[in-house]
């Protein structure tokens, strides 16, 4: 078996006997769109050959909160685990899906950075597993206002309203790292702009993404003049309270979230 993008290789060695309903548990570290697209993937392609059951993945509870409420929709029995009773079992759903708050945050941080700037983003998962990049944003001064907050299939939504803000540097805590993880890219060119020196802690995930975007934020940053040292799984970005010099030529390493960050700072 093979994921989509052909990245995820599975083989199955042996030809007799019959597959049984099995708990599997899943260890180690994993980002959230690991949980969401292999289990589902590549669990209905297994239980259908497991006669009368299915299989049973654990994992951890933070990195599976979404994709049991979806599983949930579709009579999947989970608390810390997911149960997937062969490929019949799930029936077809309509679900409203809301706006990538990853996505929403590159236009937050344009809005949050050029003088005179106002943008409304309507319609974001706001999701608290999904949202330490607003956190983090308000916790440095930024004017981000939730409107017309509601719950669409039980996810939380709002409109982002977000204004030109001063930023002011703070301490990124690691725990927190989960929840934005995909954002620190465009995070820590908020961070090179704000005044003060931003630290930002628990990033080892994000060396292994599409790229190592741990070094292809450093070196892009220092490119563009931003003074920053790199420690480990933390990095520490000194903010000028202004624009960096830049006019850089940025490695986006086929990236899409280095890539949109650098042309926005």
């Amino acid at each position: 078996w093979k994921s989509k993008d052909k990245r995820v290789t599975v083989s199955f060695d042996g030809t007799t006997g019959e597959l049984r309903p099995q708990a599997n548990k899943i260890i180690g570290r994993m980002r959230q769109s690991f949980t969401n697209n292999e289990i589902f993937e590549f669990s209905k392609e297994v239980a259908n050959f497991v006669p009368g059951g299915g299989l049973v993945l654990m994992v951890g509870k933070k990195a599976v909160e979404m994709t049991q409420e979806q599983l949930k929709k579709k009579d999947g029995k989970t608390i810390r685990r997911i149960t997937i009773v062969g490929e019949p079992e799930l029936r077809p759903n309509i679900v409203n899906v809301p706006g990538d708050p990853s996505s929403a945050a590159f236009l937050a941080v344009a809005a949050l950075i050029i003088p005179g700037s106002e943008v409304r983003i309507e319609n974001v998962g706001m999701n608290p597993l999904r949202t330490g990049v607003f956190d983090s944003l308000i916790e440095m001064g930024a004017d981000i206002r939730l409107e017309n907050r509601r719950e669409r299939d039980d996810e939380p939504t709002a409109d982002l309203v977000v204004r030109h803000s001063a930023l002011k540097a703070i301490t990124v805590p690691a725990e927190r790292a989960p929840s934005m993880i995909d954002e620190y890219p465009i995070f820590a060119i908020a961070a090179s702009l704000a005044t003060g020196t931003t630290r930002m802690n628990g990033l080892a995930e994000l060396k292994v993404k599409e790229s190592d975007r741990l070094s292809a934020i450093a070196n892009g940053l220092r490119a563009c003049g931003v003074k920053l040292s790199e420690e480990g799984d933390a990095l520490t970005v000194d903010g000028a309270g202004g624009p960096p010099a830049g006019g850089a030529t940025v490695d986006a390493h086929l990236d899409h979230r280095i890539a949109m960050a650098f042309l926005i700072a």
